[in-house]
């Protein structure tokens, strides 16, 4: 089973942080096998590291798990998948993402499981 529409969990503004978008941000990944990520990167981004961070609870204080890390694409949007996630994804940028239109980039997850 999969779920059915993409969820926008980061709605990228230019600059560095946890971004939320639409309340959905730690991303709950209900004990999904599998999350694929979209992430849509605007045109003109000339800069921008974000990651994939994963934590068993969404109020975790602590440093959170890195699952993986994507680099600026100009204009570009790319798919991803993050295998045994945990409980609970955040998108966090490290390197501000700058240069491209507002947002700077979208993050979008859809969790699957097993049939």
């Amino acid at each position: 089973m999969t779920d059915p529409d993409w969820v926008v969990i980061f709605n990228g503004v230019n600059g560095t942080g946890t971004g939320a978008a639409d309340g959905a941000s730690p991303f709950a990944c209900n004990a999904a096998q599998n999350v694929d990520f979209e992430f849509e990167w605007a045109t003109g981004d000339s800069a921008g590291v974000v990651v994939l961070e994963g934590a068993s609870n969404a109020s975790y204080a602590g440093t959170w798990d890195l699952l993986l890390t994507e680099n600026f694409a100009n204009g570009a949007v790319i798919q991803r998948k993050a295998v045994a996630v945990p409980g609970f994804c955040r998108i966090r940028a490290t390197t501000p993402v700058s240069g491209g239109g507002s947002p700077g980039l979208i993050v979008r997850g859809k969790r699957r499981y097993a049939n």
